[in-house]
């Protein structure tokens, strides 16, 4: 009896985790991950870092363009990379621009996509932040809080996030429901469905 059946169509190559910073899109990736041994994860967190070790006492606001810019550059490199395991980008999901940035790179290459949106309150949002000891700077918080309020009410209405903006599967979840969500929509993993 083959114990890895083929999952279903509808499964994912690519899975955006999308939220207004401090709304649990880290925590949910290393779920995932410990899950998940075999999933990539595309995560600006370590870039942020080794960015950060390079530019001692320089404010974060004179490199973040910088940072932004090559986090794209990194999950679109891993987004158009052959691969056999399934990958998970990490990004706020608050961008039009971004999202069409990732769904465009998916299509070059066939893969299957879907985006997982975590649903935080505002409150809730900002305890995050507090918790990891990364607050966000109020007006950047705030512009994010605005695109992320219009793109809810689209995606609680049923609608994709934006017009002509197609993901295979979008779910709009809480920060407790978010890893399941992400470990549903995961395609398998292809090598451990092979024949045997």
């Amino acid at each position: 009896m083959d114990e890895n059946p083929a999952m279903p169509d509808t499964a994912a190559d690519v899975v955006l985790l999308a939220g207004v910073p401090g709304a649990g899109k880290t925590h949910t990736a290393r779920t995932v991950a410990a899950m998940r041994p075999d999933v990539r994860i595309a995560d600006p967190e370590p870039l942020r870092t080794r960015i950060a070790a390079h530019v001692p006492g320089l404010p974060y606001r004179a490199w973040r363009p910088v940072l932004h810019a090559l986090a794209h550059i990194a999950a679109s490199a891993q987004l158009l990379r052959a691969g056999s395991s399934p990958l998970v980008v990490h990004d706020t999901g608050t961008r039009t621009w971004s999202r069409r940035l990732f769904l465009c790179a998916a299509a070059l290459r066939g893969l299957r996509t879907a985006a997982v949106f975590i649903d935080a309150g505002r409150a809730e949002a900002l305890a995050g932040q507090r918790a990891r000891r990364r607050l966000v700077r109020p007006r950047a918080f705030a512009r994010h809080w605005r695109r992320w309020e219009a793109l809810r009410t689209r995606l609680a209405a049923g609608l994709p996030p934006s017009a002509h903006e197609r993901w295979g599967e979008v779910r709009l979840v809480t920060r407790e429901e978010a890893p399941q969500a992400v470990m549903n929509l995961l395609a398998a993993d292809r090598r451990r469905r092979a024949p045997q």
